[in-house]
């Protein structure tokens, strides 16, 4: 969906629940087809922490600015729920007023695209593939077009009982093969060796990160 301003294409975080759609439109880029005496602003809205001893997202905004006078950044932060975010990215984008950058989570990418607020960045994107890992740089394309870029990533890990796993005869599995095997011993035993809440997608989203694997085909 386009709106008046461009729209959306999202950025996304492994560590954040909501991290960002990247969105570039001819009028707010830094690309060859920009005048070099054009002056734009990027309007950007993250639910990142800025909390006491943090990086702050406005203290980098006024570094970028300072040293790109032609391209200023005008960052907002939500606060508030990642699912409140996107709705109010859905009513921003219908009144043709949404941000040209905003932050979305991996999982939520899905989501987001499925409503139509994503912009199509895939020539763009191409640019900076080498500057990602290719799980991260994945997991912002679907339909093998690309709708952002990684704002950043981080580790996840799993915790497990070591002498319950013992008692089942069972360790810790290293590939998705090994995982599907040691579950189904589990599960004949009357345990399950990890669960899906349904409001979590860590589980599929480091599955599909490390894989370098694409959400969904359209």
């Amino acid at each position: 969906m386009v709106a008046k301003k461009r729209l959306l294409a999202g950025l996304a975080s492994l560590t954040v629940m909501g991290i960002a759609l990247a969105g570039c439109g001819p009028s707010t880029n830094n690309s060859s087809n920009t005048p070099k005496d054009e002056k734009v602003t990027i309007t950007y809205m993250h639910r990142l922490p800025d909390k006491k001893g943090m990086t702050l997202v406005n203290d980098i905004v006024a570094k970028w600015n300072k040293d790109n006078p032609n391209i200023q950044v005008k960052a907002t932060k939500f606060d508030g729920a990642a699912q409140d975010m996107i709705k109010k990215l859905a009513t921003d984008v219908k009144a043709g007023a949404a941000p040209d950058l905003a932050q979305v989570g991996y999982a939520e990418l899905p989501e987001v695209f499925s409503q139509g607020l994503l912009q199509d960045v895939t020539e763009e994107a191409a640019k900076y593939k080498d500057h990602f890992a290719e799980g991260p740089f994945s997991m912002m394309q679907i339909g093998g077009k690309a709708y952002g870029l990684p704002q950043d990533t981080g580790p996840l890990t799993y915790f497990y009982n070591a002498k319950e796993f013992e008692k089942l005869g069972i360790t810790v599995p290293k590939t998705a093969d090994e995982l599907i095997a040691t579950a189904k011993k589990t599960a004949a035993q009357g345990k399950y060796i990890m669960t899906f809440q349904p409001d979590e997608g860590m589980m599929t989203m480091s599955g599909a990160s490390g894989a370098s694997g694409a959400w969904y085909k359209t």
